[in-house]
């Protein structure tokens, strides 16, 4: 069974690398939010911006992602197949 919200947000800090750098930058610091009517935030750290999305939509975009991913790996393992002679 789920644990019920309060009525506060649930706030976490965390480092998101999100170019192809090695170490992380002040600014990959995000502020990530759990809020109570069913939203998630982020927003940069040092910055007043947030982008918030509902949930489901979260979690869509997740499983999408996902699938996106497994379908381009098959692609990826049929073109080799076909290059082999297989």
């Amino acid at each position: 069974m789920a644990t019920k919200m309060k009525s506060k947000p649930v706030v976490r800090e965390l480092e998101i690398i999100r170019d192809n750098r090695t170490k992380a930058r002040k600014c990959d610091q995000v502020m990530v939010a759990l809020y109570p009517n069913g939203t998630i935030g982020f927003r940069a750290k040092h910055s007043r911006r947030e982008y918030r999305l509902p949930l489901s939509t979260a979690y869509n975009l997740a499983v999408r992602s996902e699938l996106d991913a497994d379908k381009k790996e098959k692609a990826k393992q049929k073109k080799l197949k076909k290059l082999n002679g297989e």
